[in-house]
């Protein structure tokens, strides 16, 4: 997933968040707002969405709705942890 990914965006692997349900965690960051961070991403198909979402799909938001972390705490933290390494 992270060579499809490297073609499309910057890919930055960032330290712990606190989601011990995962194994993959994903953060997409859109500009200005604050990111959105997806968890829980098993199966090929809901990577290949993750992908997807990296290439503009809205079909792909909609369809990995249910993986959204809303936590403000992980998020934040993903926030902090963005702020750093783009700066």
């Amino acid at each position: 997933m992270q060579k499809a990914l490297d073609r499309e965006c910057d890919v930055l692997e960032l330290k712990c968040i606190g989601l011990f349900n995962g194994p993959v965690v994903v953060v997409v960051h859109p500009g200005p707002n604050s990111p959105v961070v997806y968890s829980k991403l098993r199966t090929k198909r809901q990577r290949s969405l993750i992908v997807g979402l990296a290439t503009g799909d809205v079909g792909a938001r909609k369809q990995l709705s249910g993986r959204k972390v809303d936590k403000k705490k992980a998020v934040a933290s993903v926030e902090r942890q963005l702020k750093r390494r783009v700066a």
